[in-house]
C-alpha cells in the first residue's frame, strides 16, 4: 500500500513539473532565428548577437513583445529571403 501511494505521489509530482515545463516551452521565442534571418536577407552587417540579446531580454519582460516576435518568426518560416523582407516590416526586433 505504501508503495502504491509513493508511486502515485511521484507520478503526480512528475506530471506537475512536466506540465509546467510544457507551458514554458510554448512561451519561448527564437530570437536567434529572427535576427539571423534579418542579417542573411536584409543587412549583412546587422549585429545578430546584440539583436538576440536585446530580443531575449525584451521577450522575457514583455509578453506583447514576445508575441510579436513569434508572429514575425511564423511569417519568416519556410520563406525565401525575397518573401521574408515583407515580414520584417512589422517585426519588433527593428523597433
Amino acid at each position: 500500500m505504501r508503495r502504491t501511494i509513493a508511486g502515485l505521489a511521484f507520478l503526480s509530482i512528475t506530471a506537475l513539473f512536466t506540465a509546467a515545463g510544457c507551458e514554458d516551452a510554448e512561451e519561448l521565442v527564437n530570437c536567434q532565428q529572427v535576427c539571423a534571418n534579418y542579417q542573411d536577407c536584409v543587412d549583412s552587417d546587422y549585429d545578430v548577437e546584440n539583436c538576440r540579446n536585446d530580443c531575449e531580454t525584451k521577450s522575457d519582460n514583455d509578453k506583447d513583445y514576445a508575441s510579436d516576435v513569434r508572429v514575425c518568426e511564423a511569417c519568416l518560416d519556410g520563406k525565401a529571403c525575397a518573401e521574408q523582407v515583407a515580414c520584417f516590416g512589422s517585426c519588433p526586433i527593428l523597433k
